[in-house]
């Protein structure tokens, strides 16, 4: 039993001490709390200006990385169109003439 009463009389010390550390610290906090209310509505907004500006370059590189890709679809279409037009005959006979005046003669390694 007297045990009992140790602990209790410990635990009302270990209360008290609580609450004399309450009054101290619910005071520091509503400062702090009033403080930040202060700064986090700047710190919001420059948050979200950050995100638009970020929103626009991010369009913008879209809108060149279409226009390369367009610019990348139009310069093959007039490749293939001249080279469809140098090579419209048969592979084989491109160098027809020229392997004609080759004389034959024996593979050497």
């Amino acid at each position: 039993m007297a045990d009992r009463a140790g602990m209790w009389g410990a635990m009302a010390a270990i209360t008290d001490v609580y609450k004399a550390t309450l009054k101290v610290a619910y005071p520091a906090t509503e400062g702090i709390t009033d403080e930040l209310k202060a700064v986090i509505p700047d710190y919001i907004t420059k948050a979200k200006q950050r995100v638009d500006d970020l929103i626009f370059v991010i369009k913008g590189l879209r809108w060149e990385s279409e226009q390369a890709r367009v610019m990348i679809v139009q310069a093959n279409d007039k490749l293939h169109a001249i080279l469809h037009d140098d090579f419209n005959d048969e592979p084989g006979d491109w160098q027809k003439d020229e392997e004609d005046e080759i004389p034959a003669s024996e593979p050497t390694r």
